[in-house]
């Protein structure tokens, strides 16, 4: 098979094991062209395995032109993509993540922002993100109690156990 017909083949594959061992071993063969033939379907792998390879990938063939593709990447919901975004975004001095996550919540919710915001913001960014406490959501909602968890967890101590007695699901 050549490298097309095989990439062709492991997007293709529901086992998301098999298609990021197919990557591993496909990518030392793959050729400038076919990675960027091949980029956009293996950013939005659902395997956050896949995106996070892929974003170092880009990152190392395309360093000219990556910058905005990791500034998507700060916002996927997998902690590992984040952290690997604002890695390589670091090495291109990029420093004040937590800027960029309280201005994506101006625009609403997303895990991505909210969890990116209790990675990288300061104990004041509670106050971007208690009224996430309250959405119907449960995945937001955890998001939050994550989030505010890690910035200042012994301040919301106590609404956290009171949450404990909510059923929304």
């Amino acid at each position: 098979l050549k490298t097309s017909q095989y990439i062709d083949f492991l997007i293709k594959e529901p086992n998301s094991h098999a298609r990021l061992f197919a990557v591993k071993q496909v990518i030392s063969k793959i050729t400038f062209d076919e990675f960027v033939h091949y980029s956009n379907d293996l950013l939005h792998d659902k395997y956050a395995s896949v995106r996070l390879l892929t974003y170092e990938l880009y990152d190392k063939y395309l360093p000219s032109e990556s910058e905005p593709i990791l500034m998507k990447a700060i916002f996927d919901e997998h902690t590992s993509v984040r952290e690997t975004a604002r890695y390589l975004l670091k090495k291109k001095g990029i420093e004040d993540f937590s800027e960029f996550y309280r201005n994506a919540l101006v625009n609403g919710p997303s895990n991505g922002a909210i969890s990116g915001l209790g990675e990288t913001g300061r104990e004041d960014d509670t106050a971007y993100l208690i009224n996430y406490l309250d959405l119907e959501q449960p995945k937001l909602v955890r998001c939050a109690i994550k989030a505010i968890s890690r910035l200042a967890f012994q301040e919301f101590k106590n609404t956290f156990i009171e949450m404990l007695a909510d059923n929304r699901g």
